[in-house]
């Protein structure tokens, strides 16, 4: 090949790899002076737009007992030469509040504060269930002052609020075995204690729930400690059930204490879970889901008069579930082990597409089997065929 023509293509392959390829800079190009970003000049400040001034802008209360109000009026003035306006007080939590008087007079937002007008912030911060806890809580004023950040001045607070009483167990929780239907509790106990082992009394425990004994007694001699001992009675109605009861007590700001109670009282027969959920079913395809029916021991279960009912609707009567979705329900009950029967749901690869809700009851044959004292139980089925 001749120089001339190989100079000639491969001057042609490098214009074109380097108009192909943005980092392949010819000589010439590189010696381009840098481009330069001037950025634009700053808007100046306007003198005569609308200034808050706010004293103090942090406020700490320092170390508090659990259940005082706390109170603090805070100054601001418009220093300004136009009307300011506070559009939004937003505290970022709830036990924090505020009041707003321009001139002394009550403040309606949005409305003109005029230049050299005096205002005041009367905030009021509860301490209620904040007991151990250190709480920072900033209270936002949206304002139409452009010197600062989108117009948002924030007040600050903070508290480090000492609980008044402890708690034995300390997450207030008691939890009960599971009990037999007609058989009592043992008695089981909350302790609360005075954290500085000052004396109090408790005033009353509510809500009163006639199948739970609840009585008190002092803990020790100076009456800093009190015991609470609960019972659950034979008269309670089986179920899994969860109580919470509030405490209240003297000092007379001292905040009422929550206490929960769980338990489990077993009756003769007890369905679990309480129902049968069907997630999404394909059309075409049958499936079958069960549920576990507990028998007390030394009681005999029947499978009789099995029924598809429509959902409640917030009445109290049943109807029967409407033939064209009944007829592609079916159930049956299997034994299991140690008391334990499967009841198996099965629909067929006909049941219309869509959501469907029933609610299958048959007879036991076991007095009190239900709540309602009757040998039937009722087991809600609910699914979706897409």
């Amino acid at each position: 090949m001749e120089p001339k023509s190989l100079l000639f293509k491969l001057s042609g392959w490098l214009a074109a790899a380097a108009a192909a390829s943005p980092f392949l800079l010819t000589n010439a190009a590189a010696q381009q002076p840098p481009i330069q970003i001037i950025a634009p000049a700053s808007r100046p400040a306007d003198p005569n737009a609308p200034h808050i001034r706010v004293d103090p802008a942090e406020v700490d209360f320092g170390e508090v007992e659990e259940g005082r109000v706390l109170e603090k009026d805070i100054s601001f003035s418009n220093i300004g030469k136009e009307p300011l306006r506070i559009t939004v007080m937003m505290p970022s939590c709830g036990c924090l509040g505020a009041l707003a008087t321009v001139d002394g007079q009550p403040y309606t937002l949005g409305g003109p504060i005029p230049p050299n007008a005096k205002g005041n912030l009367h905030i009021k911060h509860t301490t209620d269930g904040f007991g151990g806890i250190e709480k920072s809580v900033t209270l936002k004023l949206n304002t139409n002052d452009p010197s600062i950040s989108y117009g948002i001045f924030s007040v600050k607070t903070h508290v480090k609020v000492r609980p008044i009483f402890g708690f034995e167990p300390k997450d207030r929780i008691l939890r009960f075995d599971p009990l037999e239907h007609g058989a009592a509790s043992p008695v089981r106990s909350f302790t609360i204690s005075h954290t500085d082992g000052k004396a109090f009394q408790i005033k009353s425990i509510e809500p009163k729930v006639s199948w739970l004994e609840i009585t008190t007694e002092s803990a020790d001699a100076s009456a800093a400690k009190w015991k609470i001992n609960i019972s659950i009675l034979p008269s309670a109605p089986y179920g899994t059930f969860t109580r919470q009861i509030k405490v209240s007590t003297d000092p007379e700001f001292a905040p009422p204490a929550w206490l929960t109670i769980y338990g489990d009282v077993r009756g003769p027969v007890m369905v679990a879970p309480a129902s049968v959920q069907y997630l999404v079913l394909t059309k075409g395809q049958p499936s079958a889901k069960t549920c576990n029916v507990y028998v007390a021991k030394g009681l005999n279960i029947k499978f009789d008069k099995l029924q598809f009912f429509e959902a409640p609707d917030g009445s109290a009567s049943l109807h029967p579930l409407a033939p064209e979705i009944a007829k592609h329900l079916s159930a049956q009950l299997n034994p299991g082990s140690n008391g334990t029967w499967l009841f198996e749901v099965k629909v067929d690869d006909q049941m219309p597409a869509g959501s469907f809700k029933a609610i299958a009851s048959f007879d036991t044959g076991i007095p009190a089997a239900s709540p309602d004292g009757s040998t039937e139980i009722r087991i809600p089925i609910s699914g979706f065929i897409k």
